[in-house]
């Protein structure tokens, strides 16, 4: 069973942040955020409140048995970093357009709603594609939290 200190530190990696990103956040040194993550010290009713919201979860979630909000990670999930890299990807493509005449939609230059549309839409099924491929090609000894 995980520790309090063991929770919060988990959260905060995934939700990519230092200590001291989350000190910040919370107005607490990394120090103290570090002392709550080993279990040197217990942080008050207010600091876990804060904590909690920091990390975008419910108090609950902190002190639960098992932690269904991260125990619901799968190995195939893509995580920020491969949001906004496939982000950058599709941006790439879009710019690598040389002229509207690329885009253009029945004989007419798309709009720039109609390319948002298209950046949103490329984004999907590069996400689809790689959620994927993870599913495919991830090697069976590290697809633990699977149970598909």
């Amino acid at each position: 069973m995980a520790t309090l200190g063991e929770r919060i530190k988990e959260f905060r990696k995934n939700k990519h942040l230092t200590q001291r990103d989350l000190g910040k956040k919370v107005s607490l040194t990394a120090q103290v955020i570090s002392n709550y993550e080993r279990g040197y010290s217990t942080p008050s009713a207010e600091d876990i409140n804060r904590i909690a919201s920091a990390l975008d979860v419910d108090v609950s979630d902190l002190y639960a048995k098992k932690n269904s909000a991260l125990s619901s990670h799968k190995y195939y999930d893509l995580t920020d970093k491969d949001r906004n890299d496939i982000g950058i990807q599709v941006d790439r493509m879009l710019a690598g357009l040389s002229s509207d005449a690329e885009t253009n939609y029945y004989g007419e230059p798309m709009s720039p709603e109609d390319k948002e549309k298209m950046r949103v839409a490329m984004i999907a099924a590069l996400e689809a594609a790689q959620v994927e491929a993870r599913k495919r090609f991830t090697p069976k000894k590290y697809r633990k939290d699977d149970k598909e």
